[in-house]
Order: structure tokens, then C-alpha cells, then sequence
């Protein structure tokens, strides 16, 4: 069960490659992947492309108002995907860790170094043919995904607490400001 969290921006987010990917291993993998985000026009037009590829019936759209606790949302769900052609952090990634699931984030997404670091994924580029073999590694890999997806628990929760950043943060800005 694939998963994504977050604004439906299609072609920023990649949600398009991630289509096109999972078309062509839905059959393989008899996977179902599950879209989830405010939106503006990108609703639709996921959906029209949804309707163009194959797979279409394992493809799922959930409205934005369903929100749960975030980590009770990823529970739902096996492998996080954010394949992103541009990505500031990716919070829904770290969200995703913190709720010890197995992610794919795009080398553009600023927490990749983080998922290569904790073991709790892949990061591929962004583009159909790496998305794909992305997500069949995952998928060859279903024995270890709880023991990766606790590692990417513990690195977040060791590594990336909000109140380190904070720290960090102003020790660059003193630093930046003389």
C-alpha cells in the first residue's frame, strides 16, 4: 500500500512520474497507492491522469478533510512516496519516518541525506524509470520494513527534533550575522 501526503501539485510533486511508475508495477506487485491533499485544479487533473493509465482501479483519491493524528494516518498505509521534481524538506516524509513507515523521496526533497542516513528508504531521481526500480526495491525488501522503518523512527527522533533545529538555526544566523 503506497501513500502520499500532501499538496496535489502535480507536476511539482511528481505525482505524474509516480502515475506512470506505478502503472507499470501495479500488476507486478498487485500494489495500491493512495493519494491525499488539499488542492487547487490538481485534484482534477490527477484524476484525469489516474483515468489515462493502467492500474486505475488500485488507485485511490481521499479527500483532504480526512485527517487523522499524521502518524495514525501513515499507519494506514506500507511506503511513503514523495517524488518530488523540487522539495523544500518534505514534512510529510518526516512524519512518515516518525511513524516508522518505509519512504521513497526524490533526491530533490532536502530530508533525502536524512532517509540515505537512517536506512529507512530509497532515494531515487525524479524521473518514471527510477521511481519504478524505486519502488520494486522497496517492495523486494518487504521482509525488512519494519526494522527500516524503526530506523528512520530513531533517526528522526534522535536527529531531527524541532528544538535541535531551532539551535542550529540560530547558531547559522549569529554566525551569518557576525
Amino acid at each position: 500500500r503506497l501513500f502520499y501526503f500532501g499538496r496535489l501539485d502535480v507536476h511539482i510533486k511528481g505525482l505524474d512520474l509516480l502515475l506512470s511508475a506505478f502503472s507499470e508495477i501495479a500488476t507486478i506487485t498487485n500494489a495500491e497507492l493512495t493519494f491525499q491533499g488539499p488542492s487547487g485544479d490538481g485534484h482534477e487533473l490527477l484524476r484525469r491522469k489516474a483515468s489515462q493509465v493502467s492500474a486505475t482501479e488500485n488507485i485511490t483519491f481521499r479527500a483532504p478533510e480526512y485527517v487523522k493524528h499524521p502518524s495514525l494516518v501513515f499507519s494506514d498505509y506500507d511506503i511513503f512516496c514523495m517524488p518530488s521534481q523540487f522539495e523544500g524538506f518534505g514534512l510529510s516524509a518526516l512524519e512518515a519516518m516518525i511513524a516508522g513507515r518505509v519512504v521513497l523521496v526524490s533526491r530533490e526533497a532536502g530530508i533525502a541525506s536524512y532517509v540515505e542516513a537512517s536506512g529507512c528508504g530509497v532515494v531515487v531521481n525524479p524521473d518514471v524509470s527510477a521511481i519504478k526500480l524505486g519502488l520494486l526495491e522497496l517492495c523486494q525488501k518487504r521482509s525488512a520494513w519494519k526494522n527500516m522503518g524503526m530506523n528512520g523512527r530513531d533517526y528522526a527522533l534522535n536527529n531531527l527534533r524541532w528544538d535541535d533545529t531551532a539551535v542550529d538555526a540560530a547558531r547559522n544566523y549569529r554566525s551569518v550575522m557576525g
